[in-house]
């Protein structure tokens, strides 16, 4: 059992911290940066752009909610800045965006 949470917390982690990995709700399962439902409510999340340092945020890839902290990966398009929960989820927003150009 052990083990099998070792193993689990590794792949956490390593998602979090890929270039390249699942969204969406097993990510946000899995992301150490995410809260669950019940550590939030959904009108104390901050859209974005627009979230500022402390505040709650969604992802805007994988939709996790997350509290921006000064850690926090962040990428500036036209002026506004996105944060995201971890690194992977903002280079495929900078890819998004790239796509968009």
């Amino acid at each position: 059992m052990i083990k099998l949470v070792v193993v689990l917390l590794f792949l956490a982690v390593s998602a979090c911290k890929s270039d390249v990995h699942e969204h969406g709700e097993a990510h946000a399962a899995m992301c150490s940066h995410s809260l669950t439902s019940a550590e939030y409510a959904d009108e104390e999340v901050v859209s974005q752009p627009g979230a500022q340092l402390g505040e709650l945020t969604r992802c805007p890839i994988s939709g996790s909610v997350f509290r921006v902290s000064d850690m926090s990966p962040k990428t500036d398009q036209k002026g506004k800045t996105y944060y995201t929960c971890c690194g992977g989820c903002v280079d495929q927003l900078e890819k998004s965006f790239a796509r968009r150009r």
